[in-house]
């Protein structure tokens, strides 16, 4: 099923030289990708950030979960 809506990333083509300069590729407040992923077993339960990923509800979309 393809889902079609912006994600409304923080600022995307922002990134450049490390890991520091890659926020712009987190989610926003009010993004429709936030708790429409479906859940990965044994994922390790963190995002690309480092937050915690919720057990037994569907997670973000992509790389970012909401702290």
């Amino acid at each position: 099923m393809a889902l079609r809506f912006d994600p409304l990333l923080k600022q995307p083509g922002s990134g450049a030289e490390g890991f520091d300069s890659l926020g712009g590729y987190q989610l926003q407040d009010g993004s429709k990708a936030f708790g429409a992923g479906v859940p990965i077993p044994a994922s390790g339960g963190r995002d690309f950030w480092g937050n915690q990923v919720p057990e037994g509800k569907s997670p973000a979309i992509g790389a970012y979960e909401k702290p």
